[in-house]
């Protein structure tokens, strides 16, 4: 038996396993499992999905529009200088500010398919365009779990400081001689289908993101009836998965706490990130120690600021719903369900057009 067999067994054996444990832990907890997948809908349904939406359309439609590809001299030079990246490389990094957690890897995926970026580059882009983006930190964290915008805009500030000093420190992994390769430009696409485009795969994006939260925030529930101490959990369910950690957290956590795992984004946001670069050979334990160094970061950041504009303590509110009329809710997750189908059903077919057009 060769050495390619004997990995590929032992994989076959842990995933069995890892399987085999999920069917018992349905089995023998299918009430916090209900409850957990429950919350996680919740969550994404009544704020997460609301809250990212925007401004996920907004920076996939910049993608699309081929403004990654044309940023200005002056403002390219600065990348070049700081960042050590090509011009290109700086849309990256604002989508990834702006649009939150997926939006700088699937920047990052269109830039190296396109030849714009070579694979150097890519993977020290992966290692720091990482960030929640305003629409969680703000909308969500701030405006809703926290009760607090002051403190959303002092952990949004606190993170773009992580990232632009994550950025630079990435300067001392650049290759000696970075060449790349790229295409002939494309033609600017035109607005309408870029909107559309940009529209049915923020969709698909939050689809996927809405199936982690609602999986995680099962598996935290699970961990919940298990672990005694919630102190222990708090951290382990932000870690796990930052959506429903985060909403943990702020029963009565303090705020660098909450903004060292917004830094470190969770491992439901790793796997994403992992999916859309596949194939780039991401370092994954350099990746982990760059998300580790963000958390920190955030967290010392959040500690400084907060010391120089104070936020009263009584902000923080202890919050396990958020305030709806029930009959409202349940009717507007019927319209929701509804509207979305109809949607995808009318522009499925104009959207798969446009995107064939795109990419040719």
């Amino acid at each position: 038996m060769n050495e390619n067999t004997r990995v590929q067994n032992r994989r076959l054996i842990t995933l069995w396993c890892w399987i085999l444990l999920s069917l018992a832990a349905l089995l023998i907890f299918p009430k916090e499992v209900r409850n957990g997948g429950s919350n996680g809908g919740y969550l994404c349904i009544q704020v997460l999905i609301p809250s990212l939406i925007p401004f996920t359309v907004l920076s996939d439609f910049a993608a699309r529009c081929g403004v990654l590809s044309r940023i200005p001299k002056p403002l390219g030079f600065l990348t070049e200088k700081i960042f050590a990246l090509p011009r290109e490389a700086l849309a990256v990094i604002l989508l990834s500010l702006i649009g939150g957690y997926p939006v700088g890897a699937k920047s990052i995926r269109t830039l190296f398919d396109s030849g714009t970026i070579n694979k150097n580059d890519a993977q020290r882009l992966s290692l720091f365009c990482v960030a929640s983006g305003p629409g969680f930190l703000l909308t969500y964290l701030g405006g809703v779990m926290l009760g607090s915008l002051k403190t959303g805009y002092i952990l949004l500030a606190s993170q773009t400081l992580a990232v632009v000093a994550l950025g630079i420190g990435s300067r001392f992994m650049r290759e000696n001689k970075s060449v790349t390769f790229k295409k002939a430009a494309t033609p600017l696409a035109s607005a309408g289908d870029c909107l559309v485009i940009s529209v049915y795969e923020s969709v698909r994006t939050m689809a996927s993101m809405c199936g982690l939260v609602i999986l995680f925030s099962a598996l935290a529930e699970i961990y919940l009836s298990l672990i005694k101490s919630k102190e222990f959990l708090k951290p382990l369910a932000a870690f796990l998965e930052i959506t429903t950690g985060s909403k943990i957290l702020a029963e009565n956590a303090s705020p660098v706490l909450i903004a060292f795992f917004t830094g470190f984004g969770g491992l439901c946001v790793h796997l994403q990130i992992f999916s859309i670069l596949k194939g780039m050979e991401i370092p994954k334990l350099r990746f982990m120690v760059f998300r580790a160094t963000e958390g920190l970061l955030c967290g010392l950041f959040t500690f400084i600021l907060t010391r120089i504009f104070p936020t009263a303590t009584e902000v923080f509110s202890s919050v396990e719903w958020v305030s709806t009329d029930s009959k409202s809710g349940v009717a507007g997750c019927f319209l929701l369900i509804l509207s979305s189908g109809i949607f995808l059903l009318v522009i499925g077919k104009k959207a798969a057009v446009a995107n064939h057009k795109f990419r040719r």
